[in-house]
């Protein structure tokens, strides 16, 4: 079994290929790259499609599922099944059995790609289905849309590929306006290498072709409140959040419910280590770094006031119906990412 960034395929596949893929993540971009790859590396050893995505649940056609992993085609004897994993962990749950079964019907002319429009959940990384397929010659492509973090290089790295000279603030300018959706931003990427084949490129000279088409979640807005993130970028995603006609209340819900979390672990946190607070609150790794910077820079009296100010800012909202609600999630932002004593 193989980890790998859907830019690291081709090398992976260069010098070993897989009988099975698993596509996981959110983005259609990396996802569709991740297939073609897969698919001409597959055609150069014979191997060709025999059935579109087949989508399962539980009323699946199984048996016809395996019928194509045996069956002999008239013009070609290796094959690929394409199949799409549900986004409902009950029905994941469901069909484990027929994925177990599935998994014995592995042979060396044929190719299994597995596609999932987010990552597996622990319990079924765990699961006996999945660790039978890991066992088996597998690889699992992460195509998650890249965080910022990431974006900067995965930009650098396509750049390159494309043959375009990017300064770092051109790389910079391109990851503020298109985070979150890989697929403008390659679009726009595309467009710049036509007008300025192998020229350096500046801010000056790409801004009349690029366009604000960054996409966050609500999610998003949440963590970077909690890392205590550049309050610009965290206006930035709020702003993007209320264009896209998401609801204020939500917005409360979801920060007020990792403030009620943060105040309960201040309270732990004298009596308790820390290993058993992660496990007490269910607290999963990934989290666990923003968590600790939210409570390294938030004391209990501002979590307090905090909570104070968001039940009013809520009950207005509700009573009133007013427009300056998204004005109040700004200030309530700027208070969050801000160090002690501000209140």
């Amino acid at each position: 079994m193989v980890y790998c960034l859907p830019e690291d395929l081709q090398k992976k596949l260069r010098k070993n290929f897989f009988s099975c893929y698993f596509l996981l993540g959110n983005d259609s971009l990396l996802l569709l790259e991740s297939e073609q790859i897969i698919f001409s590396y597959a055609k150069l050893l014979g191997f060709e499609r025999s059935s579109k995505y087949i989508s399962l649940n539980r009323k699946t056609n199984w048996n016809k599922i395996y019928y194509l992993c045996y069956s002999q085609d008239l013009f070609f004897s290796r094959k690929i099944i394409s199949l799409i994993l549900p986004e409902d962990t009950k029905e994941i749950f469901f069909i484990s059995e027929k994925l177990l079964q599935l998994a014995s019907f592995a042979h060396s002319d044929l190719l299994l790609i597995i596609k999932k429009y987010s990552q597996l959940s622990k319990i079924h990384k765990n699961s006996k289905w999945f660790l039978t397929f890991l066992r088996m010659k597998t690889i699992i492509v992460n195509c998650m849309t890249p965080l910022y973090d990431n974006l900067y290089n995965w930009v650098l790295h396509r750049s390159e590929k494309m043959k375009l000279f990017l300064r770092s603030s051109v790389c910079q300018f391109l990851c503020y306006y298109y985070e979150g959706n890989l697929l403008a931003l390659m679009q726009t990427l595309n467009m710049l290498a036509l007008m300025f084949p192998n020229k350096e490129l500046t801010i000056q000279k790409i801004k009349f072709v690029t366009h604000d088409l960054s996409f966050f979640t609500i999610y998003q807005w949440v963590d970077m409140l909690l890392s205590g993130n550049n309050i610009r970028r965290v206006l930035h995603v709020l702003k993007k959040l209320q264009l896209t006609g998401c609801d204020p209340v939500i917005l409360f819900r979801s920060i007020q419910r990792e403030i009620l979390l943060i105040l309960r672990i201040k309270n732990d946190f004298c009596n308790v280590s820390i290993d058993e607070i992660w496990k007490k609150y269910k607290i999963w790794k990934i989290r666990q770094k923003l968590v600790l910077l939210a409570l390294n820079r938030l004391d209990i009296i501002q979590l307090k006031e905090l909570i104070q100010l968001m039940i009013k800012m809520e009950v207005s909202y509700k009573i009133n119906y007013y427009d300056f609600i998204w004005q109040d999630l700004c200030y309530l932002s700027f208070l969050l990412c801000a160090q002690k004593n501000v209140l």
